[in-house]
Formats: C-alpha cells, structure tokens, sequence
C-alpha cells in the first residue's frame, strides 16, 4: 500500500495485524481514495464502476503530460483506444490497462532499436515471429 502501509493479502482479502492498523488503512483510503494502480483499474472495471475505455483514456491523460513528455519514444494511444472500445473487452484480463513496453523487447511492426541510434531505422519486428508482443 501507499505510505509505507501494510497489510497481509490472502486470497484477496487484507488482513490486519491490530485494530488499530485496520482503522489507519481505512482512514488512509478515505483520504487517498481507492487504489490508482493496475489492480484497483482492474477492480473498478470488473465491479462495473469504471470501463475499460474510460481507464484507458485516464492512462493516455497522464500519458500525454507535460511531466510525461520525455518517457514514451513512440506510442499508440489510438490503437489502445480502439482495442479498449471493442465488443466485450471488460471480460478480458487485461482490459482497459495501459502497459509501456522497452524497446528492448520485440513488438509486432515496431523496430526493436533497444535505444540504439543505430538500430533506429532497421526493420520492423515480423508478425510472424512467436516472441513479439
């Protein structure tokens, strides 16, 4: 949890040493709000409080920051749009979460330059490879 709080996860479910750590994670989740993490975009999507297109669309928000401006080397913020929107998509494990990936690791269509100026313009990564993304 935030702040240095802890608790142990079993199944799911927190559990808490002493009354007093409950009353002190709950009084932290009513200041901080709900998790804003993977899992609580996951839960708010599976519990019907959120979709995954409007998860999806905060991720591309933060994506798009003045702050964020120097972390991503390329996106794709409207293939992820279209991929959240489709038919069925909240069933899916990992609807409506943004993930960045390094250019280390193969992605289809995209090169694989692992930072190198080099490697920048070489080709693509195939469709048909069994390791790409």
């Amino acid at each position: 949890m935030r702040c240095g709080m802890a608790a142990i996860r079993r199944g799911g479910t927190l559990h808490f040493s002493t009354p007093s750590m409950r009353a002190t994670v709950m009084s932290h989740l009513q200041h901080c709000g709900p998790q804003s993490d993977l899992h609580g975009a996951r839960h708010n999507i599976r519990m019907g409080n959120s979709s995954a297109a409007s998860e999806m669309e905060a991720s591309i928000t933060k994506a798009q920051e003045p702050s964020s401006r120097h972390v991503y080397l390329k996106t794709m913020f409207e293939e992820a749009r279209l991929a959240a929107s489709q038919e069925g998509m909240a069933q899916k494990p990992l609807a409506g979460l943004a993930i960045s990936v390094k250019d280390l690791f193969d992605v289809r269509g995209q090169v694989t330059a692992a930072g190198s100026t080099v490697l920048a313009n070489a080709a693509p990564q195939k469709s048909n490879q069994k390791n790409a993304w």
